[in-house]
């Protein structure tokens, strides 16, 4: 699997997204759940829990939140289903809620 940094590299312009030799453009509102919020937690201790993620947790909610992709397109960069995006991004965020250790 791709390290988090070679996706971001690949993705480019925040607005655009090329995959094979075919370039999407797309438009696309500011990324925001609002029934989440961090804000109250300690920006380190939050940075620590992201840190302990598997590598496709991390990568998908890179993806959404800091590159402003929806699951659909992230689906694209990855090669899986909108629904499997879905699954990792909640099981993700259900983690950080929490504060469960990554299984």
């Amino acid at each position: 699997m791709e390290t988090i940094s070679a996706i971001k590299q690949s993705i480019g312009n925040p607005v655009g997204l090329s995959i094979g030799n075919q370039h999407l453009n797309i438009t696309r509102p500011a990324a925001a759940d609002p029934g989440v919020s961090f804000a109250d937690k300690d920006p380190l201790e939050l940075g620590r829990a992201i840190d302990r993620l598997p590598e496709l947790e991390r990568l998908v909610l890179s993806l959404h939140y800091y590159e402003d992709l929806n699951f659909t397109e992230i689906g694209m960069v990855l090669n899986l289903k909108q629904a499997k995006i879905s699954r990792i991004h909640d099981h993700a965020m259900y983690r950080l809620k929490t504060g469960f250790p990554p299984s």
